[in-house]
């Protein structure tokens, strides 16, 4: 949003979470160093919480930057199919991998 806005709310709402956006804007560079969103918190509560807020966000801006390139709906649907969501444990500089948030979401049980 306009000077970050929206990015500025999560972090109203997640004071204990840190939020930045990292990266090129360029498909001419490798994955790793293409613009990404980074998530951290010490609350895994509030990170579980945080990360879905945040990929809502994300896919949110890929469906208004379709709409301004005037994309279909299964353009944007294959926009936002491509977004990758990796999750870590990090303690003593050791990274443990995670399920995804998506899997996480998928797999929980309907109420």
């Amino acid at each position: 949003g306009p000077g970050g806005s929206h990015f500025a709310h999560v972090l109203r709402k997640y004071p204990s979470v840190d939020l930045r956006i990292d990266g090129q804007c360029s498909l001419s560079v490798p994955p790793a160093h293409r613009m990404h969103v980074c998530m951290s918190s010490e609350d895994s509560e509030v990170f579980e919480s945080a990360s879905a807020d945040v990929l809502d966000l994300v896919e949110t801006v890929c469906d208004m930057v379709g709409e301004e390139l005037s994309m279909n709906e299964d353009q944007v649907e294959a926009l936002i199919s491509e977004i990758r969501a990796e999750k870590y444990f990090e303690a003593h500089g050791i990274r443990t991998p995670l399920p995804p948030t998506r899997a996480t979401q998928a797999a929980a049980p309907a109420p």
